[in-house]
């Protein structure tokens, strides 16, 4: 893991939350409460690859990214992070991010969830303590069975989400989410298990 101080410039912060997001189908999503979308199943086009803002946002939501493969740089609360195949970072809500670069061809997946949404996810204190991990540790190396498990999961939650006659999206996201959540919880627990051991 590659980690450095940054500084970010004086200019206003803008903040980014999920009403950002269009409606129109180019996300899938429950409105307000959880966004999804990835370059999974896209062949790399230089004219089509998105351009990233160089300056900081402030998110009110949290943010899940898997980079599956490729190579992105970006900036969590003044700390950089790369993250190249198999790395996974969660942003939680208040965070300061910038993206600083995206390497042509990068696949990733992006999750943005709503503060409300997450509280509804799991006990309160497994979800306290979640965060305080997260937050000291944001960034996350994917094992090859726990990649292949993160993104079944996110694609049978998409497609929930895509499902225009589904009743049941938010009970769906929820057990997902609790999926996930659980997943990445006993890994950074693994983690920190591995480290109080050297």
């Amino acid at each position: 893991m590659t980690t450095t101080k940054t500084s970010f410039s004086p200019n206003p912060i803008i903040k980014v939350d999920l009403l950002h997001f269009p409606t129109d189908g180019r996300f899938a999503q429950i409105p307000g409460k959880i966004v999804l979308s990835d370059n999974l199943e896209e062949d790399w086009n230089e004219e089509n690859e998105p351009q990233h803002p160089c300056f900081p946002v402030q998110v009110t939501m949290a943010v899940s990214i898997v980079c599956p493969s490729g190579e992105m740089v970006i900036d969590i609360d003044l700390t950089e992070y790369r993250l190249t195949d198999s790395h996974a970072v969660l942003i939680m809500p208040g965070s300061f991010v910038r993206m600083k670069h995206v390497a042509p061809g990068t696949k990733c997946i992006f999750m943005g969830i709503s503060s409300d949404f997450i509280k509804l996810v799991g006990d309160v204190k497994t979800s306290i303590e979640f965060g305080r991990i997260t937050r000291e540790h944001p960034m996350h190396v994917l094992k090859p069975d726990e990649l292949e498990e993160s993104i079944s999961i996110y694609q049978a939650l998409k497609k929930k989400l895509t499902q225009k006659d589904y009743q049941y999206k938010e009970t769906v996201a929820k057990a997902y989410l609790q999926i996930l959540q659980s997943n990445v919880f006993q890994a950074f627990s693994q983690g920190q298990g591995k480290k109080s051991e050297e």
